[in-house]
């Protein structure tokens, strides 16, 4: 009870902070209420107040793009680190941070200021780059969206030198595929950890790249190209000591100014500034996502294919409902395991003749929600049947004597990689904001993406996917979701699909 009691006081505290933020002002006193909670020495309490302290006061200032947001989130940080530095455990981080002379909140910020400034790297130091580190943004959509453009951009600029990426190894995976000259370190950001732990993860990234550089030689050099990675808390926490930041450490700044946004993605404004900072190899130079993934997965995809769609006329939609275990992104009502709009959207596809390739997500939740359409499917006189990333075979096909080209619905159970090499030989992709729009459009597959539950009206366009595709989005705002508003929108994803099949 005094947990939970604990929690509602943290809530309250967070509007309070939100609502005096939009009148101009820096609630520090709501701030530290929430801030008690989560440092507290009682791991549900820690865990709640942290919940809240990210959910409701970080990711909302962060996903409004706008520039004063953004300075209120760098002052939130530079807040945090402040009271974290005198507890006990962070006597290191503490330590690490007076030695680079950021020993207060001012001198953070000041130093935030100064590397989201614009600079160029100078084109007469390629020669010497042997390294080049590049910060996992820990979500794997954003680091499609974002680093794996910034992967594109170095191998293009700095041909044959090793790029490092420190990032978790399900990422990673997807970011090098079979390039020799992209390397990953491991690293893991707990995105469920308390709020101690995730700054002192801080230590991990400086640990690894002493021990990445401590091998060059005196005329080598490497630099660090950060895209606002979680791993640095929003770029207040740095990697180097001030006297040689401002000649490796390259760090892009993802907010704009309302008056003067031109309705750009962030990942176009993040090819603007790669062009801009390290120069461009020729006016024709584009630069895309991209994925890599491995030959077996391409040959696995390419065997589910020829089991399903063996005629190769059939229009192939790759699907996933998945939202990243954040379940207001989805279009419903209040709780539906399948909602009306989900259901809807399936049987209208269907009903037009399509192979569907739906992903079966992740945990119960998701997998519960595959199951309902399979059976909604199914009574629809539909055959259906399942695959994993074991075997290309087909299984569970209902009546004996269906062939596999009576499949109509087939839902993927399993690794990201292999989705990804589905999603690669299908015309289009529909889904949720979360990983796979990112996925396809990097894939350069036609994307219908369907925005919800976000707060900022800037949110979907700044997070669209970018590829040569063609993108098309679905703005549907906040629900819940009454059920003449889920067939309204089912209805325009309808016909968006039809005018994509049509071109």
């Amino acid at each position: 009870m005094m947990n939970k009691q604990v929690g509602t006081n943290a809530a309250r505290a967070a509007r309070q902070f939100m609502e005096r933020h939009h009148e101009g002002q820096f609630a520090s006193d709501a701030l530290d209420f929430i801030i008690d909670a989560a440092i507290s020495d009682e791991l549900p309490q820690a865990q709640m107040g942290t919940d809240i302290l990210f959910g409701q006061v970080i990711e909302p200032l962060s996903d409004a793009f706008l520039t004063q947001d953004r300075l209120t989130l760098h002052k939130v940080v530079a807040h945090l680190i402040s009271r974290i530095r005198i507890l006990p455990k962070a006597k290191q981080l503490h330590e690490r941070l007076d030695q680079w002379g950021l020993s207060d909140e001012a001198a953070l910020l000041k130093r935030m200021e100064r590397i989201s400034s614009p600079k160029q790297f100078d084109a007469q130091s390629i020669g010497k780059v042997k390294k080049i580190f590049v910060l996992s943004r820990v979500t794997l959509g954003a680091d499609v969206l974002l680093n794996s453009p910034v992967i594109e951009k170095m191998r293009k600029r700095f041909p044959g030198v090793e790029i490092v990426l420190l990032c978790n190894q399900k990422n990673g995976l997807l970011l090098k595929g079979n390039q020799p000259e992209v390397r990953v370190h491991h690293l893991q950001y707990g995105r469920r950890d308390v709020l101690l732990d995730r700054f002192l993860k801080w230590l991990h990234v400086i640990h690894a790249l002493e021990s990445e550089t401590c091998d060059l030689g005196q005329d080598e050099d490497y630099i660090i190209v950060n895209t606002d990675s979680r791993l640095l808390q929003s770029g207040l926490l740095p990697l180097l000591s001030p006297a040689i930041e401002d000649r490796r450490y390259f760090f892009w700044e993802p907010s704009v100014h309302r008056e003067t946004w031109e309705g750009t993605s962030q990942a176009e404004d993040l090819v603007q500034w790669l062009q801009a900072t390290f120069g461009t190899e020729s006016e024709a130079e584009k630069i895309y996502p991209t994925i890599n993934f491995l030959t077996e997965d391409d040959v696995f995809a390419n065997k589910v294919y020829e089991r399903l769609n063996s005629a190769g006329k059939a229009f192939v939609v790759s699907m996933s409902l998945g939202v990243g275990g954040n379940q207001e992104k989805r279009v419903r009502y209040r709780s539906e395991i399948v909602s009306r709009f989900e259901k809807s959207i399936v049987q209208k596809l269907l009903s037009d003749g399509v192979i569907l390739i739906l992903d079966r997500g992740y945990g119960k939740e998701e997998f519960d929600q595959a199951d309902a359409l399979m059976r909604t499917v199914r009574d629809m006189g539909i055959e259906t049947a399942e695959v994993t990333e074991k075997s290309p075979e087909l299984i569970g096909v209902r009546r004996s004597e269906a062939k596999s080209r009576d499949v109509r619905l087939l839902v993927y159970q399993g690794g990201v990689s292999r989705f990804a090499a589905l999603i690669n030989l299908s015309n289009l992709y529909i889904g949720y904001d979360s990983l796979g729009q990112h996925v396809a459009g990097a894939l350069g597959r036609d994307v219908i993406a369907i925005f919800a539950g976000y707060h900022s009206d800037l949110f979907p366009e700044r997070w669209k996917p970018l590829g040569n595709g063609t993108i098309r989005l679905v703005k549907a705002q906040s629900g819940p979701f009454s059920l003449e508003r889920q067939d309204e929108l089912a209805a325009e994803v309808f016909e968006l699909y039809k005018s994509m099949r049509n071109k």
